[in-house]
């Protein structure tokens, strides 16, 4: 096979591999925060902000621990982003896996709701 046959091969099969191979566009912490936000009703802003209702607390407990624990997010960068300490999110991630180890059935609920529309968008 002469290298001109080979280097056409090479080319054509590099082509039609990435023509099947679709692209994963990178999770963002905005990303999360709007899954987080529809699945439970709570706007952006709410959970970016000081209330302390309930379901605004839920949801950014639920963003914090998604971002930290199953995407490695740093404490500063999830910190910044939601306008609190690094402390806060430390916090957060230590109540997520409490009420997991306590089988907190509301907050399993809309946490596993929230995973499940980010792994049908990137499956």
């Amino acid at each position: 096979m002469t290298t001109e046959i080979h280097a056409r091969i090479c080319e054509l099969t590099t082509k039609s591999l990435s023509a099947e191979i679709k692209p994963i566009k990178p999770i963002t912490l905005d990303y999360l925060l709007s899954i987080v936000s529809a699945e439970l009703s709570v706007s952006e802003k709410l959970i970016k902000g000081e209330s302390r209702r309930p379901k605004v607390v839920l949801a950014r407990h639920i963003f914090c621990f998604i971002a930290r624990v199953k995407f490695g997010f740093k404490l500063f960068e999830i910190a910044n982003f939601i306008n609190r300490a690094h402390t806060s999110i430390i916090y957060f991630e230590k109540t997520g896996k409490d009420r997991i180890w306590t089988k907190d059935e509301v907050w399993a609920r809309w946490y596993n709701r929230s995973l499940a529309v980010i792994a049908k968008e990137y499956s």
